[in-house]
């Protein structure tokens, strides 16, 4: 067994975090210590990042945050994040993932937390992490996470997507011509009024599907604590009438584009479609601009997903993530299993609503 080591980040220690992260093929722009003051700020949430050696390299990142999951708090992986795996450079080793789950779970009950909820968007250590429960008498319990879908630019780069990939039956051409004939156009600007008029399409778009947007402060200190070139908001609007808008978030270091925030205007004629035209404007511009990769957030596993299909139909690719949850003590491992048993009854009885009402349409 290798000689790891285990440290909490630190000052003198944030040089190995910043250059593992952006070496390693899992780093992302929610692993970044800019990441993660936005969440701090943000939501007001600790974080507890853990480092992990062998002879004085860094070879993993554990970002954790203290968060509250049916009422009790744990230690979650990257929250309110699309990305929020563990950095591993040594995905099966079962040493490593044990190290890593020991230590987390004795910092956990030093500071009486509940649970520590870890994912990973490598099979090779989701089945390890797995194969180890239970651990220190823990089970691992399967906890179900979206994963993301990101687009290979330099595989399908925006002409393959305009010629090759774009259909009559999705109608992207057709939706992005209708913008331009409208004579839309894209704003790139982020000034105070601008950002207060996505905000205002952002929160209601989101209020309108009995979602949450986040509050106002979290786009303030956005905007205030990535540079410039680290944060791109777009309004696509015509004489003062906004469509919608889009925020993406760049890391010019690994020439990736994150697709993260989308504003909707619900009252526009349902003969448009500005999701379409601004994905598709945010494409052309990571490409001018020499990028590889677009992230386009998380998405349901799902092909037959509304979501999952827009997405797919520009050439994105469903990347899984597996989630565990580990409960540390027995209340709180029979209320977890309460509440899996409660979802997958709901799961299953709406299944079988909708396979009964396809069976009605069809007589």
């Amino acid at each position: 067994m290798a000689a790891y080591c285990v440290e909490e980040l630190g000052p003198r220690s944030n040089d190995d975090w910043n250059r593992l992260n952006l070496s390693s093929e899992g780093g992302s722009i929610y692993h970044t210590l800019e990441w993660r003051e936005i969440l701090e700020r943000s939501f007001g949430i600790r974080s507890r990042y853990l480092l992990i050696y062998d002879d004085e390299e860094p070879i993993a990142l554990c970002p954790w945050f203290e968060q509250s999951f049916m009422r009790l708090k744990g230690l979650v992986l990257l929250p309110e994040s699309d990305l929020s795996n563990l950095i591993n450079e040594r995905p099966w080793d079962r040493d490593l993932i044990r190290l890593i789950l020991t230590r987390s779970m004795s910092m956990a009950k030093e500071n009486k937390l509940a649970f520590l909820l870890t994912s990973h968007r490598d099979n090779g250590a989701a089945k390890v992490l797995f194969d180890l429960s239970p651990i220190n008498g823990r089970n691992i319990r399967p906890f179900p996470i979206n994963g993301t879908m990101s687009l290979d630019l330099d595989r399908f780069p925006p002409d393959m997507i305009w010629t090759d990939l774009f259909n009559k039956r999705e109608g992207q051409r057709k939706y992005v011509k209708r913008f331009e004939k409208a004579g839309f156009e894209i704003a790139d600007k982020a000034s105070r009024k601008e950002r207060d008029s996505f905000y205002k399409y952002y929160s209601e778009n989101l209020q309108s599907i009995g979602a949450e947007p986040y509050e106002s402060q979290h786009f303030d200190i956005l905007f205030e604590r990535l540079p410039a070139e680290m944060i791109r908001m777009t309004l696509l609007q015509k004489e003062g009438e906004i469509a919608g808008g889009l925020i993406s978030l760049l890391w010019p270091a690994k020439k990736t584009m994150y697709l993260r925030y989308l504003a909707l205007n619900r009252g526009l004629a349902n003969t448009y479609h500005p999701p379409i035209y601004l994905y598709w404007e945010a494409i052309n511009h990571a490409y001018q601009q020499g990028y590889h990769k677009v992230c386009f957030g998380s998405s349901p596993p799902d092909p037959a997903d509304k979501t999952h299909r827009i997405k797919a139909g520009f050439g994105c690719q469903y990347e899984k993530a597996v989630g565990g949850l580990i409960p540390l003590n027995r209340i709180y491992e029979a209320l977890y299993c309460s509440y899996r048993a409660s979802r997958d009854a709901w799961a299953a009885l709406g299944r079988t609503r909708v396979k009964a009402s396809q069976g009605a349409d069809q007589k």
